[in-house]
This record gives structure tokens, C-alpha cells and sequence, in this order.
């Protein structure tokens, strides 16, 4: 018994280009789809984080009062800001202690009990 090798078969030049094509185009497609994709990702990203915001949200942005300060007040550190594309700076007027303790000596002096408050319908 003898035993058979295995030769190598004769190349189909053309099959080999024709299969060569088809697989470029294949690459060239999914390439298309990974950027589509990431594309579409993209814009419901973008739009997701402009839907976030909140419907009162004020059209400024708090800056400390030390920033304020550093680019010579609130004016010119709102111009500053708006000229660069950003929000201007809002002007803070810090509530004191005091008028937070008032607001909590209100909202306990209506009579109710705590769960009460929290409930409308008691």
C-alpha cells in the first residue's frame, strides 16, 4: 500500500481575484456601517444630553466670586464668556442662614404632621 500526498491543487487566478474583490467590498461596507453607527451615536448622545436639561434652567452660568473677580467683575466676566461662545455669569445673591431657618419655621407651622406635608391629600 502506498501512500498518497496531497498536492497542491492549480490556482484559479480569476476565482482568486473575483474573491479578492468581493471581500474588499465587504470591508468597505462594514466600514461604512461602524461610521454610520457611530454617527447615529453621536447625534442621540448630543440630543440626549440637550433633552436633559431642565425646562428651568437658567440661561447662565454660576461662577465663583473669586473667578468673577479675577477677570474684573461681573460685567466684564459675562462679556468675556459670551464672547468665547459660553453662557454668560449669573449674578448670585447668596441666601443667608437666617432666611433659611425662616422658611423651615413656616413650612412647620402650618399644623400638619410631617406626613401630612408630604402628602396632599391630608
Amino acid at each position: 500500500m502506498s501512500v498518497q500526498r496531497f498536492r497542491k491543487k492549480p490556482v484559479d487566478v480569476e476565482a482568486y481575484r473575483h474573491h479578492r474583490v468581493i471581500n474588499q467590498q465587504r470591508d468597505g461596507r462594514m466600514k461604512l456601517r461602524v461610521v454610520l453607527a457611530a454617527a447615529v451615536f453621536a447625534g442621540f448622545a448630543a440630543y440626549g444630553g440637550m433633552a436633559s436639561a431642565p425646562a428651568d434652567a437658567a440661561p447662565c452660568e454660576h461662577r465663583s466670586a473669586a473667578h468673577v473677580a479675577e477677570h474684573g467683575g461681573l460685567a466684564a466676566d459675562s462679556a468675556y464668556h459670551v464672547s468665547h461662545g459660553e453662557l454668560p455669569t449669573c449674578n448670585e445673591e447668596r441666601k443667608t442662614s437666617s432666611d433659611t431657618n425662616n422658611n423651615k419655621d413656616k413650612s412647620k407651622s402650618d399644623g400638619k404632621s410631617r406626613y401630612c406635608r408630604k402628602h396632599f391629600f391630608c
